[in-house]
């Protein structure tokens, strides 16, 4: 899951562009602080300010590269706010006399109109893509972080500090939170117009922000909890159905099983009306990739290329099986191997009893392998939901992918050494 996150992610936005937003944070965070406490610029600074705008530069360089003849090519050319936040102003402001005192702690600043660069080139990026919910909470905290710093300095501008920095720093931020939050409790209190005219600013926006996140919020939660809420409501209506019947627990059990399997394996009817209204090709193509969840859980194809996943998932098919249904029989010609997507089997010879196998395992395929003879029974032993697989599309998947023959040969040799040993137990 979370490997299927970062994926997303890293179609969106790449490590370069992570370290052009962490480098651009440190100077949202660095400037209202220096401001603030009249700080002065240093060499440090200079340092930093320069190297940062190295990499802006050879980060903006190579994009206009790789893009100069691609859709972004708008790129290319560059912008005067992007010639403003790549130039190492720091570096350049002694040679002009009037950039000091308090201006020039302010300068660096100019770096941030490199966001527009970067949120334009995520906009390119996100053309036909869904950005992952985390990503989302990520940008929310990152902008947060920053507006929060900025504010309580600002506070700190308004009055200025008459305690060591670290203190006072403290009292802004909770100064500017007590606000935010509307619970204030008068222990810090405006005592200017221009105090109070900060303090109403704050105030309508913290109320601004508190309907925002509300509003997010509930909207993000329903989102998530849409397919939970149906599961549970169906899943009610099922209890109520045992208690109205008086249906036997060890029944119930089963039928709870079953049924939170075909909800996690089927669609609801919100996502079938939206499926719906796609081309039959492309409704094709997503129901491959449902069963891709299935397929993958599968011993047989554990650790295979994800090209392999996919072509068999579009060649299985479905079936079920009640209790005691025979599935193979013994000494009949095999054509298909079949993957359990819910329930348990037993493999047995006759009354010899050789292995209960459940979801995720794989079997009948000796006979795919061999001579097509089946050598033991299977039985379903509770109700089964199972996918088949026939012997010319599994001969076609072996051909064309060496790691899934790597996979038979292991499981082959591992069910062998089973299959005797049961033999041998029972003899014994």
């Amino acid at each position: 899951m979370v490997q299927g996150f970062w994926k997303r992610v890293e179609d969106i936005i790449t490590p370069s562009d992570v370290v052009a937003f962490v480098a651009l944070a440190y100077i949202a965070l660095l400037i209202p602080v220096k401001f603030a406490f009249g700080s002065s610029i240093n060499a440090l600074d200079i340092v930093i300010d320069t190297t940062i705008s190295i990499f802006l530069l050879s980060d903006w360089a190579m994009f206009k590269h790789k893009h100069a003849e691609g859709p972004s090519s708008a790129f290319s050319a560059p912008k005067v706010t992007t010639l403003m936040s790549i130039s190492p102003i720091l570096l350049l402001a002694p040679m002009v006399s009037f950039l000091n005192g308090p201006f020039l702690t302010i300068l660096p600043a100019m770096k941030l109109f490199y966001f527009v660069t970067l949120i334009n080139r995520i906009k390119l990026r996100m053309h036909n893509k869904i950005v992952p919910r985390r990503f989302k909470f990520i940008a929310a905290a990152y902008i947060t972080v920053i507006s929060l710093n900025t504010l309580a300095c600002g506070w700190l501008v308004v009055y200025p500090p008459v305690d060591d920095s670290v203190t006072a720093y403290i009292k802004g931020m909770y100064w500017l939170i007590t606000t935010i939050a509307t619970v204030g409790y008068g222990d810090i209190t405006p005592s200017s117009n221009l105090g109070r005219v900060y303090a109403m600013f704050i105030m309508v926006t913290g109320a601004a922000i508190w309907g925002v996140l509300i509003a997010s919020a509930s909207r993000l939660m329903l989102a998530s909890d849409r397919r939970k809420e149906m599961k549970k409501e169906k899943m009610e209506s099922l209890q109520s159905f045992f208690s109205h019947y008086t249906i036997p627990k060890p029944v119930q059990m089963q039928v709870v099983g079953f049924y939170n399997h075909l909800l996690n394996q089927k669609m609801n009817d919100d996502e079938r009306a939206v499926l719906s209204e796609l081309p039959a090709a492309l409704q094709a193509e997503l129901q491959t990739y449902m069963n891709l969840k299935l397929v993958s859980k599968v011993n047989l194809f554990k650790n295979v290329s994800s090209q392999c996943l996919a072509q068999a998932s579009r060649k299985l098919e479905q079936s079920f099986y009640s209790p005691g249904d025979q599935i193979i029989v013994k000494g009949d010609y095999g054509t298909e191997m079949f993957l359990i997507g819910h329930g348990t089997v037993q493999i047995h010879d006759g009354e010899t009893f050789i292995a209960n196998l459940s979801e995720g395992h794989a079997f009948g395929e000796f006979a795919l392998l061999g001579d097509g003879l089946r050598s033991t029974d299977v039985t379903a032993v509770t109700y089964c939901d199972v996918f088949k697989l026939s012997k010319e599309k599994f001969d076609s998947l072996i051909k064309e992918h060496a790691d899934l023959r790597l996979n038979i040969e292991r499981l082959m040799s591992t069910r062998r050494q089973n299959i005797n040993s049961n033999i041998h137990k029972k003899a014994g």
